[in-house]
């Protein structure tokens, strides 16, 4: 796909915000289409000074899963990751970008998963 393409075909999935659950933002494709990540934002609504994980999900073109799994920093603010490439699912398969648990009761978090359809 072509990078004009991918920026004529974007789109945004975004979770509920979740309250100390894992909120997912899930890039869903129709039978004949391809999901390709671009980037995400996975933010809590108050500060959480500790260390969440972030996983990317999905099966590749070999149709093996594939999971990449984020550390980061929230005492540092809110995750905002532009890939240094793009995650390319199979086609009919969704992507999905998950934040974990903020680990207190009241603090939800949020995902926004930037992606295009192909």
């Amino acid at each position: 796909m072509q990078v004009n393409q991918l920026l004529q075909n974007a789109k945004v999935a975004d979770s509920t915000a979740v309250d100390n659950g894992t909120a997912t933002a899930t890039c869903a494709t129709a039978a004949e289409e391809r999901a390709y990540l671009t980037g995400f934002i996975a933010s809590f609504s108050a500060a959480v000074a500790l260390i969440k994980t972030i996983t990317i999900t999905y099966t590749g073109e070999d149709d093996v899963a594939k999971s990449i799994v984020i550390a980061w920093d929230f005492a540092n603010g809110p995750a905002i990751v532009s890939l240094p490439g793009i995650c390319r699912a199979k086609t009919g398969g969704d992507i999905t970008v998950a934040l974990a648990a903020s680990g207190t009761g009241g603090t939800t978090g949020r995902v926004y998963a930037f992606y295009a359809l192909g």
